[in-house]
């Protein structure tokens, strides 16, 4: 949950700083690039997670007897 939280806010500061590079001061343009920033790093971070937890499910189930 942390590092979601981290995700969120590191998205947020780096849209910001690229968009007010690119454009200028647009606040527009700002909330859309936080916008698509956020969605498309929500479910990167999202599939990342799901693999990375059933690549170690398998890896503990392997090890672990039943």
């Amino acid at each position: 949950m942390i590092i979601g939280f981290y995700l969120v806010e590191m998205v947020i500061i780096l849209s910001l700083l690229s968009s007010r590079i690119e454009n200028g001061y647009d606040k527009l343009n700002e909330q859309y690039d936080i916008g698509n920033n956020l969605f498309s790093s929500s479910v990167l971070y999202l599939i990342l997670s799901l693999i990375v937890t059933f690549i170690f499910t398998f890896l503990v189930s392997s090890i672990v007897p039943k």
